[in-house]
């Protein structure tokens, strides 16, 4: 199995990715979001214990929620016919009335006799309903009237996971493997054909005479069944699939390691990658209309994907580790790239062609796994960031690097940097090692911390991304006798820190970034935050040449902004792509991104359009926001207008930036809004006087407005 996985892995390697696709929407459903069915502009989504959610998908970058129907079970799966809606639930059956999607109805059920009947999966074809029973078989139930439904048969073929019917033959996967049945009456039901598959299968789609088999740590399989008694095995393609959608010549695979797996099967006898788009795992089922995926991701919802293809006019090249590793973090010096990979030390790779770069050497760190978090590089040695402490290794030979020293630290070393003969590293703790002699970093003194992720320094200061706690100032001047000098709490969880200019910008997940004044940092203050998306994931920040990156694990989007004016960031570019980044390195014109288990990718910065229709031009107010009265006592009334309709988040911020009463979190139509501020926090406690910002996020766009309240 092992085997597979890394196989998986190399073949993954060595196809490049020819197309970028790029969330356009998504929602999140509550539950387990394991199936999404689409008819129409309805999209139908089972979400585990949150029952059966309706969406309206007219605008595929604005899913809106119609109704959610809580079913009696966890919905495992939907099938749609004739404005009713089949849920397996998995104690049953549950077919709900449709017609009206705002208005969903249960007209009928059928309850398995026990807790051991188990259904995941079913297919409708006319009046029979088919349903796949996890430990019995496949039930077939007569739904001719669908306020009774009556079981027919059942049929004992072991372990089921799904099962498709195509005209008068059910395709039934699972511990067999596939088993094709002759349907024609369902009270006499006989097995034409089978495959024994190498593992058990969890999905069957059939497309025309051909069938595809997803098996998770085998892969995906394809079959010829022109004959359906004797299927036959034409092609099969390395992944980790949970199913399979087939649409005009593409398979679209949810992939437990890439993510949207998109497959060229227009020959059946030899598939090729066409691309793939990195979504959270546990991506489950997708269904396709038009240029849009929609995948149901069991934690995250239910996300919208632009597959309509375009080229990639950005990416130069490609690499991609030998092995199944994860790069979290990339360093180039000098044409050389240096790979932090996650579970196997790091790699070497000569970046000076960027359309081909290759690996020039390794070196592997003790344990099992080794697990490297970063890497920082000075004068030819490479001090390395490691769950069991700082290493510090000679790379002057990039094919042969020899390690010099190594110290044990309080807990696993997330982040290093170096300035002069300092190392400073962070953890459970912010330590300063002396590493004049690289063969015995001596540690010089140390400061207790939160969770610190990342640390910049600049001027005898540390600034320390400090997880939950937000943004720590250190005094370091003196390394043996270090003391806290100023302290910014943020929303969310500080993961990235840059520092340049009286400003720190810190990146902290989904509360967005944080450009934060540290002119004074005795006493820092943020600015102003930036999310792009109400559903972004900041995880990353990169200053360079006086313009913001930041990484949105949430989108996979690299935004620009223009920070010139910290309290209005402007957005200068938005690069969308298939991958979500760990880690960004820019050198001249050309991007470094770090992208787990796709390697290290290269872009050409200077064919990254840039995006004056999403840019944000201040002073223009783009919500034109206002409120009355302003100074107010007990309560004020704000107004603004949506050029577009769109999510919609507005919050009341303190003047230090920190979150105190979030309005509202939906989608509004175009025109003119208002809602009412009351004066309390998030607890519905009332607030002291003082100055607040109002800010207004949409499409992108960022407004805020000072609201003062008067006691």
């Amino acid at each position: 199995m092992k085997k597979m996985f890394l196989m998986s892995a190399l073949v993954f390697s060595l196809l490049p990715l020819w197309a970028v696709y790029h969330k356009i929407g998504d929602y999140d459903t509550g539950g387990y979001a394991r199936c999404v069915i689409v008819e129409g502009n309805i999209a139908y989504v089972t979400a585990g214990d949150s029952g059966l959610v309706i969406f309206n998908i007219s605008d595929p970058q604005q899913p809106t929620l119609l109704s959610t129907y809580d079913t009696p079970g966890s919905a495992y799966f939907v099938a749609v016919s004739d404005s009713l809606a089949y849920v397996a639930d998995w104690d049953g059956l549950q077919i709900i009335d449709v017609s009206d999607p705002q208005n969903p109805v249960q007209i009928g059920s059928y309850d398995q006799p026990d807790q051991y009947y188990v259904v995941k999966f079913l297919a409708v074809a006319g009046n029979t309903a088919y349903l796949a029973d996890y430990y019995h078989g496949l039930q077939i139930m007569d739904v001719s009237n669908p306020q009774n439904p009556v079981l027919l048969r059942l049929i004992s073929c072991g372990y089921v996971h799904s099962v498709q019917i195509v005209d008068s033959l059910a395709y039934v996967a699972g511990g067999s493997g596939l088993l094709i049945y002759n349907i024609a009456n369902p009270q006499s039901v006989s097995l034409v054909g089978f495959y024994n598959a190498p593992e058990t299968v969890e999905y069957v789609t059939v497309a025309g005479n051909i069938a595809y088999l997803s098996e998770y740590y085998y892969g995906l399989e394809v079959l010829d069944i022109t004959n359906p008694q004797n299927p036959i095995l034409l092609s099969s393609y390395p992944c980790h699939p949970y199913s399979v959608t087939v649409n005009g010549g593409i398979a679209y695979v949810p992939d437990n390691t890439m993510g949207l797996l998109v497959l060229d099967v227009s020959n059946p006898q030899s598939l090729s990658r066409l691309g793939s788009y990195s979504t959270p795992n546990w991506a489950s089922h997708v269904a396709v209309s038009g240029d849009y995926a929609y995948v149901a991701n069991r934690l995250f919802g239910l996300q919208v994907i632009d597959v309509s293809n375009p080229q990639n006019p950005t990416l130069l090249g490609t690499y991609d580790p030998p092995d199944y590793t994860c790069v979290v973090s990339v360093t180039v010096v000098g044409g050389v790239s240096y790979l932090a990979n996650n579970w196997s030390g790091f790699k070497i790779v000569d970046v000076t062609n960027p359309q081909n770069p290759f690996q020039i050497g390794s070196y592997s760190t003790p344990g099992d796994p080794g697990l490297v978090n970063y890497l920082a590089i000075q004068n030819s040695i490479a001090y390395v960031a490691h769950d069991y402490g700082l290493f510090i290794i000679d790379v002057s030979n990039p094919q042969s690097p020899s390690q010099l020293g190594f110290s044990n630290t309080l807990g696993s070393v997330l982040y290093v940097t170096v300035t002069g003969n300092l190392a400073y590293v962070a953890g459970p703790e912010l330590g300063i090692f002396d590493v004049t002699d690289p063969q015995n970093p001596i540690l010089l003194g140390s400061y207790y911390t939160s969770d610190a992720r990342s640390v910049a320094v600049m001027d005898s200061l540390a600034y320390m991304a400090d997880g939950a706690s937000g943004l720590r100032i250190i005094d370091v001047h003196n390394p043996q006798l270090l003391y806290q000098m100023g302290f910014c709490p943020t929303a969310g969880e500080a993961l990235s820190v840059r520092v340049a200019g009286g400003l720190a910008c810190l990146a902290c997940g989904n509360a967005g970034l944080k450009i934060i004044d540290v002119s004074d940092p005795a006493s820092p203050g943020v600015v102003s935050t930036i999310l792009p998306h109400a559903t972004s994931d900041i995880r990353q920040c990169l200053m360079h040449d006086g313009q913001l990156y930041i990484s949105d694990a949430g989108w996979n989007e690299i935004s620009v902004y223009n920070i010139s004016n910290p309290q209005f960031p402007a957005l200068v570019s938005r690069y969308a792509w298939n991958l979500s980044t760990q880690d960004m390195w820019i050198s001249g014109d050309i991007l470094y991104t770090a992208n787990c288990y796709s390697g290290l990718n290269i872009h050409d910065l200077t064919t990254i359009p840039v995006q004056n229709d999403d840019a944000v031009h201040y002073p223009a107010l783009a919500f034109q926001m206002r409120n009355y009265p302003n100074p107010f006592n007990t309560e004020t009334t704000i107004s603004y207008t949506l050029p577009a309709k769109g999510q919609v988040c507005l919050e009341i911020n303190n003047s230090k930036g920190q979150l105190v009463k979030r309005l509202i979190n939906e989608p509004q139509a175009k025109g003119e809004h208002t809602l009412t501020w009351n004066g309390k926090d998030d607890n519905n406690q009332s607030v002291a006087s003082g100055l607040y910002l109002c800010r207004i996020t949409s499409a992108g766009k960022h407004e805020s407005r000072k609201l003062l309240l008067l006691k």
